[in-house]
C-alpha cells in the first residue's frame, strides 16, 4: 500500500472517529456520593443529567456540529485525492481545511468543557466532583490521527518503473578503441608486423 493510500484509510478512520465521539460523554460534573448521585453528562449534542428527573435543568449544546462538518470535509479531501495528478491539489487543500477545521472544533469544546467543569468562583467546600470522559480523548485521538492522514496525502507518488529488462551501458573511454564482446572478454588484437596480425584496413599479413 502506498503512502498517499494510506493516508486516505487513516483520513476515514479519523472521520468515523470524530463522529461517533459526538455522542459519547465529554465530561461529568456533580455530586458523586454513596447513594445520591447527582450531576451532568455533557456529549456533543447536549447535556444529560443524573438523575433523569433533573432534566429541565440541563441545557443544550452543539459541539458535534462543526466536528460533522470537519468530517465530512476530511472524507472530501481524501475522495479527491483519486482525480487526475493535475486536479488533486483540490484533495490536497481540502484535506488540509477539514483537519484545521476539526482541529479548530476539538479545541474550542476542550476549553469550553474545561471552563465548565472548573469556574472561577466555584467553592471547594461544595464537594462537586468533575472529570473528562472518552467522548473528548477519542476526539483529541481523532484530531491527531487526520494531521498524519494530510501530511500522507502530501506524500509524492513513486516514480515510474520502466517496462522491460534494465540494461546498463557503459561506454569506452575516447582514446580505448578496444573492442569488448559482451561476454566481457578483451579481443586480442596483434601488432600489423606480426605474423598472422591485421593491419588497420583488416588485412593479415
Amino acid at each position: 500500500m502506498s503512502r498517499r493510500a494510506l493516508g486516505v484509510v487513516l483520513a476515514a478512520v479519523a472521520a468515523g472517529l470524530a463522529v461517533v465521539a459526538t455522542f459519547l460523554p465529554y465530561s461529568w460534573v456533580g455530586l458523586d456520593r454513596d447513594e445520591d448521585r447527582v450531576g451532568f453528562l455533557t456529549t456533543g449534542w447536549g447535556t444529560r443529567t443524573e438523575p433523569e428527573r433533573l432534566a429541565g435543568i440541563a441545557r443544550e449544546t452543539q459541539f458535534g456540529v462543526p466536528v460533522v462538518i470537519a468530517a465530512v470535509v476530511l472524507l472530501i479531501g481524501a475522495a479527491l485525492v483519486f482525480l487526475p495528478e493535475h486536479q488533486r491539489r483540490a484533495g490536497r487543500s481540502t484535506a488540509i481545511a477539514g483537519t484545521g477545521l476539526l482541529a479548530g472544533s476539538v479545541w474550542t469544546t476542550f476549553v469550553v468543557v474545561a471552563a465548565s467543569l472548573e469556574p472561577a468562583d466555584q467553592d471547594v467546600r461544595t464537594g462537586l466532583a468533575h472529570d473528562y470522559r472518552e467522548g473528548l480523548w477519542l476526539l483529541v485521538a481523532a484530531t491527531a490521527l487526520a494531521v498524519v492522514a494530510t501530511v500522507l496525502l502530501h506524500a509524492a507518488p513513486p516514480p515510474p518503473r520502466p517496462a522491460g529488462a534494465i540494461v546498463h551501458r557503459v561506454d569506452d573511454e575516447a582514446d580505448d578503441d578496444t573492442d569488448t564482446p559482451p561476454f566481457g572478454l578483451a579481443v586480442p588484437v596483434l601488432p600489423p608486423d606480426h605474423p598472422g596480425g591485421t593491419d588497420q584496413g583488416g588485412r593479415t599479413g
